[in-house]
């Protein structure tokens, strides 16, 4: 018997919160495949669809005052009863989950769990006692979570209140100290975040979008050993709940569980969410097979007076577009730029090769199947 295969043979258990983990007595871990093939792990327990489960370590952006707090209390709402929510399926199993807020006030947040409350009493669901809210205003000196002293805290205070399954992080910001554009503060929150995961608790940072709307405010390291990164994008205007909301990192996308993850926008309307998927718009639209037609006989034609290399040119290919559809050309330049990428790009639409015609070389451009040349 080999060294590995009794490095294999060492393996033990550990008891947390009632559930036994595997864990691994030996110094070196498991390394071949066959070690790996072989191991007895738990598959995972989704919690949402397959976009949170208890393994989950996820972060969701977003600009001041589109409801982040609200969609993420909802999403907390939905793990808690095991019922779907939007687009994600149910987990059809309760499970218990704590939101902490850093930075609501209580009064506002009790008004804004009132309002939740009534929302889900229109749906038919009843809370019960496995959403926990936490507002670190009733917690006097509550230390950093990126501190040892904060990490400390609040594995007691899991401890105290008979384990979670899954927490939500309210926000970055509000809950951590340092500098946020700085990778070391959310670098030394990292070992409380991998001792959740270890315990099988699944995790939902909240965090602020930079002036930019478009990321997430500060080092862009913080997602590095995260599995999901969500950012919510403005539709509607200020005070409205009216986003779009996209991934910017989905580790556990697969073919199979893709609609989990797509674009999605998703708005609070006369207190019902909604959501539909978001197409994104196509370069052709408003674009005929007869404007497409005319593109190949003017790119053709256009082709006869330039030499092989120009007439594959993107630069060319805009001009010749943006005169068969009267367009300005700087006016119009990031769809002509689209459009161009696009044709150049497929075999639909392509300049070919040249033929010889009555003894002169004429350049043959196609669409599809159909491909002209000059008369």
């Amino acid at each position: 018997m080999s060294k590995l295969d009794l490095i294999a043979e060492s393996t033990a258990f550990e008891e947390i919160d009632g559930k036994y983990r595997e864990i691994n007595t030996s110094v070196t871990p498991p390394l071949t495949v066959s070690q790996w093939r072989e191991r007895d792990l738990p598959p995972t327990e989704w919690l949402l669809g397959e976009l949170l489960s208890k393994t989950s370590r996820a972060l969701l952006a977003a600009p001041t005052g589109l409801g982040k707090t609200n969609f993420s209390m909802r999403l907390g709402v939905a793990v808690a009863t095991g019922t779907a929510f939007l687009h994600w399926a149910a987990s059809d199993k309760r499970q218990r989950v704590l939101f902490i807020d850093g930075e609501l006030p209580r009064d506002w947040a009790q008004q804004l769990m009132t309002d939740m409350e009534e929302r889900l009493s229109s749906e038919g669901i009843t809370l019960g006692d496995d959403y926990m809210y936490l507002n670190t205003e009733d917690v006097e000196g509550m230390p950093p979570l990126n501190t040892p002293d904060g990490k400390q805290w609040l594995l007691d205070f899991i401890e105290e209140i008979s384990g979670v399954d899954f927490i939500i992080f309210d926000n970055i910001m509000a809950l951590l100290k340092g500098d946020m554009k700085d990778e070391e503060s959310w670098k030394d929150t990292l070992p409380l975040v991998k001792h959740l995961t270890a315990k099988c608790i699944g995790q939902l940072w909240i965090d602020h979008t930079g002036i930019k709307e478009d990321r997430n405010y500060g080092s862009a390291t913080k997602k590095w050993q995260l599995d999901t990164s969500m950012l919510m994008k403005r539709n509607g205007t200020n005070g409205e709940i009216d986003f779009t909301l996209k991934f910017d990192k989905s580790r556990k996308r697969t073919p199979k569980n893709q609609e989990n993850y797509q674009e999605v926008n998703i708005a609070l309307i006369n207190d019902e969410w909604t959501s539909f998927a978001r197409t994104k718009p196509c370069i052709f639209d408003g674009i005929t097979q007869e404007t497409i037609f005319e593109f190949q006989k003017a790119l053709s034609k256009k082709g006869e007076t330039r030499n092989r290399k120009d007439a594959q040119s993107p630069d060319w290919w805009g001009q010749v577009i943006a005169e068969i559809l009267n367009w300005d050309m700087e006016d119009h330049e990031e769809r002509l730029k689209g459009l161009t990428r696009e044709l150049l790009k497929s075999d639909s639409f392509e300049e070919d090769k040249q033929i010889v015609d009555r003894g002169k070389p004429r350049p043959i451009v196609k669409v599809g199947t159909l491909a002209v040349t000059t008369s």
